[in-house]
């Protein structure tokens, strides 16, 4: 019985399971979408690619995970991004900076699934995640603005400080495409890749 109850706790002790908060800095915000299509109903045009840079911003989460030492484990979550204001645009690479305070703004929320491999206090975090996207043209802009998302994926490495703390800096892109109504003018930016890098802080709650 004694052994028993020693194997119990060394298996309970070996245990990576429980609930996170994560607080983040996103180091990168960007989207890069191709085959742009544009039209005034007379004129067309077609093949370019559309880049854009968002400002760098914040992010919370929250995080159950278990996953022990030199093993597979899991993870599932939602990490809510700030919002953020357009800093560059690209279009088939004409560069443009933004300025003023009434820029385009993205905001950014994923829910996400996660394997994880762990040695001991290193480990390497994969998975899909899907994503709700808001983008919103500035307040003096005329016309009408239509976005999806779609699945995407995650990757990230992380380490574990001491009993409580993970770092992790990772990646999450998910598919994404923009498109622009006014009357008969039509700009469909084409489909591409929403991508944010974050350096994260996780605790563990319980």
């Amino acid at each position: 019985m004694l052994r028993f109850l020693l194997i119990t706790i060394v298996i309970a002790n070996s245990s990576y399971a429980g609930h996170y908060l994560a607080a983040g800095y996103d180091l990168l915000t960007s989207a890069k979408l191709e085959d742009n299509f544009a039209t005034d109903g007379t004129n067309t045009s077609s093949g370019g690619t559309s880049e854009f840079e968002f400002e760098p911003g914040f992010s919370i989460g929250y995080e159950y995970r278990n996953a022990s030492a030199n093993s597979w484990g899991a993870s599932f979550g939602v990490e809510y991004h700030s919002e953020k204001q357009v800093e560059e645009v690209s279009f088939s690479g004409e560069t443009a900076q933004a300025t003023g305070n009434d820029n385009a703004t993205i905001q950014i929320t994923h829910l996400y699934f996660n394997l994880i491999y762990r040695w001991d206090v290193f480990y390497i975090p994969f998975g899909l995640n899907v994503a709700s996207v808001k983008y919103t043209p500035p307040s003096t802009f005329i016309g009408e603005f239509e976005d999806e998302s779609s699945l995407g994926f995650n990757f990230a490495l992380g380490w574990e400080l001491g009993d409580n703390f993970l770092i992790e800096y990772g990646a999450r892109s998910t598919t994404y495409s923009l498109e622009y109504t006014n009357g008969s003018t039509v700009v469909d930016y084409g489909e591409g890749a929403l991508v944010t890098t974050t350096l994260s802080l996780k605790y563990k709650l319980f």
